[in-house]
């Protein structure tokens, strides 16, 4: 089967055909040539318009599904279709040369309307799934522990802030105001005197969507577990979702310190018959802030339309690594050492699961 020539390659093909087919000859044989490769031509005319047609239509519809694509693109579209309309009239008039020289004008414009579509800013959908070894973490679920005894989670929340991603070739883009609240929870009432005044609603939320991220292709993503300094010691700063109003404050237990918690476990450990042991785990101070660096196992594109997830798994199993919720059922202001270990742990329990973009 023949292979249909590049759409904008095509165009300079037929500026040559069309010469050719405008040369006089007296010879019969030449005469029929001509009227043969002038049929030809316009069976590729033809469908060069309708591929281009169609690839108009396709970026046409992609556009439609962002309102700022729309609003950036709108001229470079007109122009497209209005070429292609141009080259049909010439085509239908038997203008050769006309419809050809049209037909590069509408394939010079998609070019650039595709450009244009490949430069806008894409988003990026970071997934960070909370789990306990294998299975996806459940409240009110007894888990057991490597000492053979259970730990039934009550609530798990962490900040999840300062993401940056990286691009191929080393270049950084820092996501502005990037503090989210990752949490599994129940319904709660806030613990700073205004209990009764306001209440949080029970919340799984482990997915975090990004806009406003410039085209191009990435390799990697850093975050942070916890709040940065400069935020950490004036909570009137605030930025993101950063909010004394989500009982994620100082003023829940952590005495003289003014911060946010920077990560929260709450649950309660068993053994068999004996009687549950309510257990609360905290980290908070400036020096429990961490950093988590993964790089993708291959570049990601990031642009309109694109679809990027960066899918991560955090194991609060890892939690208790070198801590024993028996011993220590309660991690705050007062334990340094254990709130250190605490803060490393949640540091290990990221896992990079996929990076993709479609």
């Amino acid at each position: 089967m023949r292979q249909p020539l590049s759409l904008f390659v095509l165009p300079l093909v037929l500026v040559a055909v069309v010469t050719f087919a405008g040369c006089s000859s007296d010879d019969d044989t030449n005469d029929a040539q001509t009227t043969q490769v002038s049929a030809a031509q316009r069976a590729e005319l033809d469908a060069e318009i309708a591929a281009l047609k169609e690839k108009v239509r396709e970026l046409e519809l992609r556009i439609a599904t962002d309102e700022g694509a729309k609003q950036a693109l709108e001229g470079e579209l007109d122009k497209a279709k209005a070429a292609l309309k141009a080259a049909e009239a010439k085509l239908a008039a038997n203008d050769y040369a006309g419809a050809v020289a049209e037909l590069g004008a509408a394939s010079k414009a998609l070019a650039d309307l595709q450009a244009a579509w490949d430069a806008l800013p894409g988003s990026v959908t970071i997934e960070a799934k909370l789990a306990f070894g294998a299975a996806d973490l459940q409240l009110d679920t007894p888990y057991e522990l490597s000492t053979g005894k259970t730990f039934t989670f009550s609530e798990v929340r962490y900040w999840l802030t300062n993401v940056k991603l990286t691009v191929a070739g080393g270049a950084v883009f820092t996501v502005p105001n990037a503090y989210y609240l990752v949490e599994v929870m129940k319904q709660q009432n806030l613990s700073n005197g205004a209990t009764g005044t306001h209440t949080l609603p029970a919340n799984r939320r482990e997915s975090i969507v990004i806009g406003g991220v410039p085209s191009g292709s990435y390799v990697g993503i850093e975050f942070a577990v916890g709040v940065d300094q400069v935020h950490n010691d004036n909570l009137a700063l605030g930025g993101g979702e950063l909010h004394v109003l989500k009982n994620m404050t100082s003023d829940n237990g952590w005495m003289w310190f003014t911060s946010y918690i920077f990560s929260k476990v709450r649950g309660s450990y068993a053994f068999g018959a004996d009687d549950p042991l309510a257990v609360t785990w905290e980290t908070g101070a400036n020096e429990n802030y961490r950093v988590i660096d993964k790089t993708f196992s291959a570049p990601v594109k990031v642009g309109a339309g694109v679809g990027t997830k960066v899918s991560l798994r955090a194991d609060v199993k890892k939690l208790f690594t070198d801590l024993d919720a028996e011993t220590t059922p309660t991690i705050k202001a007062a334990q340094a050492a254990e709130r250190a270990t605490l803060a490393n742990n949640w540091a290990t329990a990221f896992e990079l699961v996929s990076a993709t973009g479609q």
